[in-house]
């Protein structure tokens, strides 16, 4: 009885053109509001959360350069790391404001960090010993030993005097005082510039352990 009034239905619909537009258009809109009501966001990627970059001008001593690859008969296809991978050793003075990768701001002493050229800058010509002063970005989000990038350097003269190569000097108002007794334990070493030509690495600080502590058990009587 439903097959044979549908099929009339359909029949009519086919007979009359008329009939068969407001069919098509009850359908489209019957389909319009479920089309409409889908989130575009679920469709949109959304971007990670990234570290800003910064930017930090200062003055430093070139203590390392990259050195050319020696030739090797096994791997004789062995080419040259690129530019942007190479790393330099540079001393840096004191930096009064760095921002870790926690967004935290503290002085960050003199040190040699390992610093590699951003896209387009040529370090090639840099020599050992020579004072520059630089710029340099910031990159948590790269491996460790590229987070440091020199955006701009400029050689300055050879006799050039840093921060860390003034001798330290006593104070001058100083007065003289007796003794003091020999303490029994040692003292806290001060914290003072690094002087070593080993190069100090920064990295991003890791993420807490959320596993919970495993409660121990307890030999108390109850």
């Amino acid at each position: 009885m439903f097959v044979d009034e549908l099929l009339a239905l359909l029949r009519l619909c086919m007979s009359t053109p008329r009939l068969l537009a407001l069919l098509a258009a009850s359908c489209a809109l019957a389909l319009f509001p479920a089309a409409c009501s889908k989130d575009p966001s679920q469709d949109t990627p959304v971007a990670s959360e990234k570290r800003p970059i910064r930017a930090y001008e200062t003055r430093g001593r070139v203590v390392a350069i990259p050195q050319a690859p020696k030739p090797d008969a096994k791997d004789a296809a062995a080419k040259p790391p690129p530019p942007t991978q190479r790393l330099y050793s540079i001393r840096h003075e004191r930096i009064e404001k760095f921002e870790d990768s926690k967004g935290r701001v503290s002085p960050m002493r003199a040190m040699v960090m390992k610093f590699s050229p951003a896209e387009g800058v040529d370090m090639t010509t840099l020599k050992v010993g020579d004072p520059i002063t630089f710029t340099f970005e910031v990159h948590w989000e790269n491996d460790p030993e590229h987070i440091l990038k020199v955006t701009k350097f400029n050689v300055m003269p050879g006799d050039t005097v840093l921060e860390f190569d003034k001798p330290k000097m006593p104070p001058t108002d100083a007065k003289p005082s007796e003794p003091a007794a020999a303490p029994t334990t040692k003292p806290a070493e001060p914290q003072t510039d690094h002087h070593d030509d080993t190069p100090v690495e920064i990295k991003p600080e890791p993420k807490p352990d959320a596993t919970p502590a495993t409660p121990k058990p307890s030999h108390g009587r109850e």
